[in-house]
């Protein structure tokens, strides 16, 4: 009792201490002897071990996404690394012109993002969900492809055509199909 000592801002509380003055609201006597006064209250500015959280609580739900504020949560707690389930992703290309192995023929277009775009994805932290998918221009088959995204763990779903607005270009109307709200609807 009517001991001080000085500490830097979110330093630990040294043990026995039941106060803290903030250094704004602190005087130095002018007597001399070190005597420091202010006003303190028990309890006042000192952040207990575990009152932000309990141990064996839940802090991240599963599924949460792994955010800045999520990280610095996690530091706090003193967690250097996290589990993170790497994002599935779906690759769906169309056309009816693709050719999708060798040299294209007349009228026929080799397909050189299908199999680019598992290799981004991966190299992007992000497993991909099978092989990409070739599907022909027309609207069933893409709101199917969708509908099969969302229901088999699938994160995301790159689509390589059918996003123009000619009589081929079936994406807009199978997204519709499919419930999906569309949040750029051209570049």
């Amino acid at each position: 009792p009517g001991q001080a000592v000085e500490i830097a801002t979110g330093a630990q509380v040294p043990a026995g201490a039941d106060a803290v003055l903030p250094y704004e609201q602190a005087t130095v006597s002018s007597a001399g002897g070190g005597r420091v006064l202010g006003e303190i209250a028990v309890g006042k500015h000192v952040r207990r071990a575990g009152e932000d959280t309990f141990a064996g609580d839940t802090v991240v739900p599963a599924g949460t996404t792994v955010t800045p504020a999520v990280i610095g949560l996690a530091a706090s707690l003193g967690h250097d690394t996290l589990l993170v389930r790497r994002p599935r992703v779906a690759v769906l290309v169309t056309g009816d012109e693709i050719a999708v192995s060798g040299r294209p023929g007349s009228g026929r277009v080799r397909d050189a993002i299908g199999p680019m775009l598992p290799g981004i994805a991966a190299s992007a932290g992000a497993e991909p969900a099978g092989e990409p998918q070739f599907l022909p221009d027309a609207l069933e088959p893409m709101a199917a492809a969708l509908r099969a995204a969302q229901h088999d763990g699938t994160d995301v779903v790159v689509v390589c055509g059918a996003s123009s607005k000619g009589p081929a270009d079936h994406l807009r109307a199978a997204l519709a199909e499919v419930g999906a709200t569309v949040v750029v609807a051209g570049v």
